[in-house]
């Protein structure tokens, strides 16, 4: 049986990998790093999980060179 400490480091490589991941994954996806970006308030970012923008600026074919304006919600 493995000890606790040795559940407990698997536990946090595997935690930091998923995050180095996630970060490289942004790195690779400019839109995905904007969104990620920590300049969108909390007010925007608490309607991400209905609006999905990561989603709908790929389906609309948004480039990183492009800006888009939202005229209401």
């Amino acid at each position: 049986m493995p000890s606790t400490l040795s559940v407990r480091a698997a536990l946090l490589l595997t935690l930091a990998a998923v995050a180095v991941s996630a970060v490289a994954a942004d790195a690779q996806d400019p839109l995905a790093a904007a969104i990620a970006s920590p300049s969108r308030t909390p007010k925007f970012t608490v309607r991400d999980q209905y609006r999905h923008p990561l989603e709908t600026l790929r389906f609309f074919g948004v480039r990183p060179n492009q800006t888009v304006v939202e005229i209401w919600p």
